[in-house]
């Protein structure tokens, strides 16, 4: 499946949504002011609730998701085509639902030359 890329609201942003044949989805956003790139995003909380000024999060899908998460992600590559469409993404993250939960950490490659053992 291919990464959509989206602008949202009024300020144009970038918020990547990638979603497999069985249905789950990871969402990540950037703070309201700022356009999402390679970076470190620490303290992410659920997206789209999160706050204006943190990063937005959420991986979820087959019935199964989070009310409430904290996390972090690191975009190691990310490419547009002229389209707006994601060309190639790493990204690693980590989830925690609804603070009592393990850890969930997850590694994301498409069209990416960035080892998943980085």
């Amino acid at each position: 499946d291919q990464p959509r890329s989206r602008g949202l609201g009024d300020v144009y942003k970038r918020q990547v949504d990638y979603q497999t044949d069985d249905w789950w989805t990871l969402d990540l956003a950037a703070p309201t002011d700022e356009v999402l790139g390679v970076g470190v995003y620490e303290g992410a909380t659920r997206w789209p609730f999160q706050s204006p000024t943190g990063p937005g999060l959420d991986f979820s899908g087959a019935s199964r998701g989070c009310n409430r998460l904290s996390g972090r992600f690191e975009i190691l590559e990310l490419s547009y085509g002229e389209s707006g469409n994601v060309e190639s993404l790493a990204v690693d993250f980590e989830q925690n639902c609804e603070e009592t939960m393990p850890t969930l950490r997850g590694l994301v490659r498409h069209n990416s030359s960035v080892p998943l053992n980085q």
